[in-house]
């Protein structure tokens, strides 16, 4: 991909979340990840996700089979379905910004809440 291109990405935060797709409500949260690994998945909140440290997350990336990749911590935030915009990197890099993309919602949600 060229440099030029790269730099289009970066001007954006790096994760950019959505309630919504193509205008349609749904229980699915969509994530783009604007730096390496460039991908979009759908992710959904388990019953615990919000009262879990941060230090206790570990991220697991399983192949399935109607679904993809799917990287999901205990009862946390599950991603699915993902689209790479570059080559698919290996499971840790992916493990690795999922867990960074899970630290960067739980900073969003608190910043909503004490917003109350």
């Amino acid at each position: 991909m060229s440099a030029k291109r790269n730099n289009a990405f970066n001007q954006f935060p790096r994760f950019l979340w959505s309630l919504e797709a193509a205008g349609i409500e749904s229980d699915y949260i969509y994530l783009t990840h604007t730096r390496y690994p460039r991908f979009l998945a759908m992710a959904i909140e388990g019953e615990e996700f919000e009262e879990q440290a941060l230090d206790h997350i570990n991220v697991t990336v399983v192949e399935h089979e109607r679904h993809g990749l799917i990287a999901c911590y205990d009862n946390g935030l599950h991603f699915k379905n993902f689209i790479f915009l570059d080559n698919m990197p290996d499971k840790n890099i992916i493990a690795q910004s999922c867990l960074e993309a899970i630290a960067d919602y739980k900073l969003l949600i608190l910043e909503n809440t004490t917003d109350d």
